[in-house]
């Protein structure tokens, strides 16, 4: 279980750490994960109209793309072949940049606690998706080893690049007021 770093010690608390040290990791960047959530119903792809389904708790765009932020980042500082693991989750990024509705964003980043720890998370995991995935950033040129030369792969990275930088800048503006 990925717990986010802040509440850590609250898992060790109720005694995961001690059952096995391995059902927990603490890993930052994931405390929006905890504050901007929303239920969804999953069910199975192709069912019936009487098949069961299941109510869970789902990340938002927002939330997702500040983690998604901290693990590029994080691999990125631990050099190039943990970088190398990353490119599924910078065509994740593209994915969810293009899903998001900024105005959704920024409604809930006007409403997150004004806790300095939290607006720090959500600071950290943008300022890494502009620098990685911004302008000419190292992310960009991962992606692009996927995508290789295509007409459509260029439009891919030119928006890959647009949307990181504007993703930052509401986070930046957002939090600032």
């Amino acid at each position: 279980v990925l717990v986010p770093q802040s509440v850590a010690h609250l898992w060790e608390a109720d005694g995961y750490g001690k059952r096995d040290s391995l059902a927990t990791h603490a890993q930052p960047g994931l405390e929006l994960c905890l504050l901007d959530h929303s239920p969804m119903r999953l069910g199975l792809v192709e069912a019936d109209a009487d098949a069961e389904t299941v109510m869970v708790e789902v990340a938002s765009i927002l939330a997702l793309l500040v983690a998604k932020g901290w693990k590029i980042g994080e691999r990125f500082e631990q050099g190039p072949d943990a970088f190398e693991e990353v490119r599924k989750d910078v065509a994740d990024v593209y994915r969810l940049l293009r899903a998001g509705n900024p105005a959704d964003m920024e409604a809930v980043l006007r409403q997150l606690p004004r806790d300095e720890g939290v607006l720090e998370i959500a600071r950290t995991g943008a300022r890494y998706l502009r620098s990685l995935c911004g302008v000419r950033g190292p992310a960009v040129s991962l992606l692009s080893e996927a995508l290789g030369n295509s007409e459509e792969a260029a439009i891919v990275l030119a928006s890959l690049e647009v949307l990181a930088e504007e993703f930052a800048t509401l986070v930046d503006a957002s939090l600032s007021k």
